[in-house]
């Protein structure tokens, strides 16, 4: 399961992770650290907040503490693209056992790296785990190259091509090695590429960090 954004938060929901709505809430309620990060954008308090209870009664999870979003799962690996991971925070994330990659950039505002690719690897439970850091990157670095999407650009107000240093296409290079080490890896058992996650060679603007066997 592989899912950018919102789709890396469903695919961390189906690959086994639990929301964590009184975490969430008391993070509304502390307020967010830092100029930089918008609550609205970043962690949709004033969105989601007030209607939590809601929402869990709606789908049947009034008063479970940590609902699943799928009750069951038969996903053998999950990749995360910048993929918000505050709705179920750290015991969320702990329940879920599914091999996972988090890839995220460094300079991201649309999810924050302590609030995605970073926290998922810090606190994810899956004994297989491999999280990307790619430097100086923003939330939309993993669309496609920019002189393909030239009619669609001018009405993208996230500045869907604004790369401050017009390098993305290296790092297009980089999010195309990563996952398919991870998938050869975990899905194949293909030890070679094991080895390019858990010793990688120096990777251009980009940092990458393992935890597990592949084999697990």
């Amino acid at each position: 399961m592989l899912g950018h954004s919102i789709g890396g938060h469903a695919a961390l929901a189906v690959g086994g992770a639990r929301l964590d709505t009184n975490a969430f809430a008391d993070r509304c309620d502390a307020g967010v650290p830092g100029d930089s990060v918008d609550d609205e954008a970043a962690w949709l308090c004033g969105v989601l907040a007030p209607n939590l209870d809601a929402l869990a009664r709606r789908v049947g999870l009034a008063g479970t503490s940590l609902p699943r979003l799928a009750p069951t799962t038969d996903v053998d690996a999950v990749v995360a693209l910048a993929g918000d991971a505050y709705l179920f925070d750290a015991d969320g994330l702990a329940a879920m056992t599914t091999p996972v990659l988090a890839v995220g950039g460094r300079d991201d505002t649309g999810t924050p790296w302590d609030l995605g690719a970073g926290m998922t690897f810090a606190h994810v439970g899956s004994h297989r785990r491999v999280v990307g850091g790619l430097e100086g990157a923003e939330h939309l670095v993993f669309t496609g190259r920019c002189d393909r999407l030239r009619r669609v650009t001018p009405f993208v107000p996230m500045g869907l091509c604004d790369d401050a240093d017009g390098h993305r296409a290296t790092r297009h290079d980089v999010v195309a090695h990563v996952p398919t080490a991870f998938l050869l890896d975990t899905l194949a058992g293909d030890d070679a590429a094991g080895r390019l996650l858990d010793t990688p060679a120096d990777l251009p603007m980009a940092s990458i960090e393992t935890s597990g066997d592949g084999d697990a």
